[in-house]
């Protein structure tokens, strides 16, 4: 071989050096558009759920107030029913009392009778 055979030939080189540059150009460009069509897939997937977190959110915010408003109207409700029934306790007792306290004065005025011989007792008595 001789010397001549052995070295490159500058537009061989150059050509093919070019060729390699573009072929590198190409695949990165390639995978520049992999990669864009790979964060837009993400992008959309993150959007969506950002999406779905705030309806999500949003119905949890409703659900909350509706069930504080039912809660609200329950426990409205509920100290109705105590007044009420603290109202009628004390009218029942009220009643109650005044019975019990009309017959131990029944028994008291016989029980004075007795003391005087089946006589009413003095003035003042009933």
């Amino acid at each position: 071989m001789s010397e001549t055979t052995n070295q490159l030939n500058p537009r061989d080189t150059a050509r093919e050096l070019k060729q390699h540059l573009t072929e590198s150009l190409h695949a990165i460009e390639a995978l520049r558009t992999q990669v864009a069509a790979e964060l837009t897939r993400i992008e959309k997937g993150f959007s969506k759920s950002t999406q779905a977190a705030k309806t999500l959110r949003d119905e949890v915010r409703v659900e909350a107030r509706l069930a504080g408003m039912e809660a609200r109207q329950r426990w409205d409700a509920i100290t109705k029913q105590v007044g009420d029934a603290e109202r009628r306790a004390r009218h029942e007792l009220s009643q109650a009392a005044t019975v019990a306290l009309d017959e131990a004065a029944v028994r008291m005025k016989d029980f004075l009778r007795s003391l005087h011989g089946g006589q009413p007792p003095g003035p003042g008595a009933k």
